[in-house]
């Protein structure tokens, strides 16, 4: 193993116990102690950082399951643009991890603002919330009484900023449309590209 996969495998191995359910469900194991999911998962597991971590879609019914172990170790998960494609997004937060993150990530003292790029982005997507929620609404399957959505540019962009930037330069967080029903995708800006440090 070299130093590069090394690391990696450090990196996933942090996500050991969610990734020990995840392989459960996805390989049915009868031995599963006697493995490192870590080695099982090493293909599936893509772009895994401290924090995060992204699997491969797959069928409705295991997506849904990949959701509910995510709930149960307390992190989010959610649909996200890959590539040409859709990965899930599983990543943990805390006020004592969000600390550390931004000691090593994040210019506490910085400001930063958005690019015209960054504001189109938070535009397309409060515009996306705004019509999942009235057609939730519409169809009465829902309410939406402690739900907000009409964020402007800047209150989306600020929300983001709590969660710190990640080793990745990505700000990104979840979003509920009623109360309870989320928007189809997490939201996600990038340093350097949708917003910018202000000097």
């Amino acid at each position: 193993m070299d130093f590069t996969e090394y690391i990696e495998k450090q990196k996933k191995n942090s996500h050991k116990d969610i990734l020990s359910d995840i392989c459960l469900l996805l390989h049915n194991c009868t031995e599963c102690k006697e493995c490192n999911p870590s080695d099982i998962l090493y293909r599936d597991v893509q772009k895994a950082t401290q924090s995060c971590f992204y699997l491969e879609p797959y069928d409705s019914k295991t997506n849904i399951k990949l959701l509910d172990i995510a709930k149960k170790h307390n992190y989010h998960a959610g649909f996200v643009n890959w590539k040409d494609g859709m990965m899930i997004k599983f990543w943990r937060w805390n006020k004592s991890f969000k600390v550390r993150l931004e000691a090593e990530y994040m210019n506490i003292d910085a400001k930063y603002e958005l690019t015209d790029k960054g504001r189109k982005e938070c535009e397309i997507f409060i515009n996306e919330l705004k019509a999942k929620r009235k057609e939730i609404l519409d169809a009465e399957i829902d309410t939406a009484d402690e739900t907000f959505v009409d964020y402007t540019p800047e209150e989306l962009f600020e929300d983001l900023l709590d969660f710190g930037i990640d080793e990745y330069g990505e700000i990104y967080n979840g979003y509920g449309v009623t109360d309870h029903y989320d928007a189809d995708r997490v939201f996600c800006l990038k340093f350097g590209v949708d917003f910018i440090e202000v000097k």
